[in-house]
């Protein structure tokens, strides 16, 4: 808690989902694992996007402005989303 996340500490992250989901899941480890990371420069950074990929992973792009991540899930819709509640 409270440090930063540097590439090198996210590619020995992946490397360790990787080993935890190869033991687990062994039957359905062949059919590939999908990994999207978000676009913080830690995930974006060339060692753990190589590291993603020497264990397999597919990596799928985040979108910047991703529709799942609208403003009126924050604070800014708040109070139309209440309002919208009570009369329902």
């Amino acid at each position: 808690r409270g440090t930063t996340i540097k590439g090198v500490y996210y590619a020995k992250l992946i490397e360790k989902i990787h080993a935890a989901t190869k033991e687990k899941r062994r039957g359905l480890f062949a059919w590939g694992q999908l990994l999207q990371p978000d676009n913080s420069p830690s995930h974006n950074n060339h060692i753990a996007v190589a590291s993603g990929w020497k264990c397999g992973f597919e990596i799928l792009s985040h979108p910047p402005h991703s529709p799942d991540l609208t403003k009126c899930d924050y604070k800014q819709c708040g109070n139309l989303k209440k309002k919208t509640k009570k009369k329902q």
